[in-house]
């Protein structure tokens, strides 16, 4: 049976801070969140913005694939955290993931902006 998440993101771009939290389908809270994207290097805030960038200027061609796995490590272990991922990878069969970004198009929240271009 297929599981189905969702993921809402509230971003604070003023304080460089996102809040996660993961539902199950039913809308029950399994792992919540909040990263503070100033603990996270400025070089993988590169990448994880703006990975087609940060491949082009700092992977050679044959650094790409590990440069993308570890951005993969850095959303898996530094955004999303130990208890969403978890969550996340548990699920054995096939899931879905829906990412919902509440005020991502106002005009002054620039972390929202840019978490929508996280690979």
């Amino acid at each position: 049976m297929p599981a189905h998440f969702d993921l809402i993101i509230t971003a604070d771009s003023p304080s460089h801070t996102a809040e996660l939290c993961l539902l199950n389908a039913a809308g029950v809270q399994l792992a919540y969140r909040q990263t503070d994207f100033h603990s996270i290097a400025l070089s993988r805030q590169h990448g994880l913005f703006n990975l087609r960038d940060f491949l082009q200027h700092y992977a050679t061609p044959d650094q790409e694939a590990a440069s993308v796995a570890d951005i993969g490590v850095c959303i898996a272990e530094e955004v999303l955290g130990t208890d969403i991922f978890r969550a996340l990878w548990a699920a054995a069969s096939q899931r879905t993931l829906r990412i919902e970004l509440p005020g991502a198009s106002a005009p002054d929240n620039h972390l929202a902006a840019a978490l929508a271009r996280v690979p």
